[in-house]
């Protein structure tokens, strides 16, 4: 069964539709402390009955297997029916909580964005080429936390007194966060020589952490959003070029012409 372009249309102002109602069901969810007692309940009966009337919508333009082959589908297919099993004794929390999985669908509010898809894809190429970075970021935040737990869990045991507290705390000196306050929460007169140990260890933390490491993780995963207007000026380039040496042998073609003349 082909989809014809009228009904493709369709699907598509649907499927911006319904983008602005999950955005709607969010604000609904934060916002919920407003309404009147009852009135969240005739709300999530609203969504429900919206997000129904889209299911079968679909699956007429569809069909029901070509419906559920999409993963987006299935995932939609799935709240709907877990909505419908919680209604008879729920409230807003149980099925518009539900609808915020819906972002996971992110498709779906990126067709209201313009270039929405290309930004889309940017993402998911920046994140699969960032997988080595974000190793080495790991690496590095594991072996400072066990160095800090190593060294200073009896010292310092707020900051490095548990591999998990001390992992926290390297995490914050790789994103700059308060990082002055660990070198601070020592006496410099009464622990000097602790001073000075905790003192180097968050430079050198702060340094190869948050500075380097994590300044090359962003020039990656920018490098790689943006990569795909490289190509298409590469590509632009690659034509100019052709078009230009194209032009140098007509122009050579005819000087040739001019001084058999």
């Amino acid at each position: 069964m082909e989809v014809s372009a009228d009904n493709t249309s369709s699907f598509e102002r649907v499927d911006k539709l319904s983008a602005y109602v999950v955005i709607a069901s969010l604000a609904i969810y934060f916002t919920q402390h407003l309404y009147p007692q009852h009135a969240p309940k005739y709300i999530d009966s609203f969504l429900f009955l919206y997000f129904s009337m889209e299911f079968i919508y679909k699956v007429h333009l569809l069909s029901w297997k070509r419906y559920i082959n999409n993963n987006s589908h299935k995932f939609d297919f799935l709240l709907l029916i877990i909505s419908a099993s919680l209604i008879p004794f729920s409230d807003l929390d149980s099925v518009i909580y539900l609808r915020v999985f819906r972002l996971i669908s992110i498709v779906r509010i990126f067709r209201i964005i313009p270039n929405g898809s290309q930004v889309l894809q940017g993402l998911t190429r920046a994140i699969r080429s960032s997988k080595a970075i974000l190793i080495l970021l790991f690496s590095l935040l594991s072996f400072f936390s066990l160095i800090g737990f190593s060294l200073f869990s009896n010292t310092v045991p707020e900051y490095f007194g548990t591999p998990l507290t001390s992992l926290n705390t390297v995490f914050e000196i790789f994103t700059i966060e308060n990082w002055g306050e660990l070198p601070n929460s020592i006496d410099k007169e009464a622990q000097p020589y602790l001073h000075a140990a905790l003192n180097s260890f968050t430079i050198i933390v702060l340094v190869i952490g948050g500075f380097i490491a994590v300044s090359l993780a962003n020039a990656v995963f920018v490098d790689e959003l943006v990569s795909d207007n490289n190509e298409e000026l590469k590509e632009e380039i690659i034509k100019l070029k052709n078009q230009n040496s194209e032009l140098k042998e007509i122009i050579i073609d005819i000087q040739k012409e001019i001084k058999n003349r």
